[in-house]
């Protein structure tokens, strides 16, 4: 989720069929997406995403909404790890695909920072990229000190800052990415 414009936007999603998180658990996941209009205080429903995922990372950059990464549910298989990335343009009401990343990113984080995207981390990854939508392409760039999945993420005095997160254990280490 992220704010374009002036509106708010989520994609994507999961719930799980019947009681209980136990092992082999079923799972619906969702390639629905909705903005929030402060103004009206109303959510309206827009264009789906191509794919169902969930955990994803979801940043506003350049008027448009990017979705990085998260887990693609498949026909025969639960979750399968996702590199692809697609872009929500307001205006048009439509999703288009962009350059995949170079590695796949579930739980992870992202920021928009000088113009570009950086994500970081995920499903127990220190795996750093940073894409350009100036020229469509993923750069990798220096590993994170430590692994972990769902951590907190923000841009702060033109640094990015990852907190938090889990992989054994949880984590209370702050690493940042000038």
């Amino acid at each position: 989720s992220s704010e374009v414009g002036a509106k708010f936007i989520v994609a994507g999603g999961m719930d799980r069929r019947g009681l209980g998180v136990e092992v082999g658990a079923k799972f619906n996941m969702w390639s629905s997406a909705e903005q929030y209009d402060p103004l009206t205080e109303k959510w309206t429903t827009v264009a789906s995403m191509n794919i169902n995922r969930r955990a994803a990372v979801g940043v506003a950059l350049g008027g448009k909404f990017i979705v990085a990464g998260g887990m693609q549910k498949l026909p025969d298989f639960e979750g399968q790890d996702e590199a692809s990335v697609e872009q929500y343009d307001p205006l048009t009401n439509k999703w288009t695909y962009l350059a995949p990343m170079s590695y796949a990113h579930t739980d992870t984080v992202g920021v928009a920072l000088g113009g570009k995207l950086i994500v970081a981390a995920g499903c127990c990854s220190s795996q750093t990229e940073v894409y350009d939508p100036i020229t469509d392409k993923w750069t990798t760039v220096a590993r994170m000190t430590y692994q972990r999945r769902g951590p907190a993420g923000a841009a702060l005095e033109g640094k990015f800052i990852v907190a938090g997160g889990y992989n054994s254990h949880r984590s209370t280490v702050v690493e940042q990415y000038d």
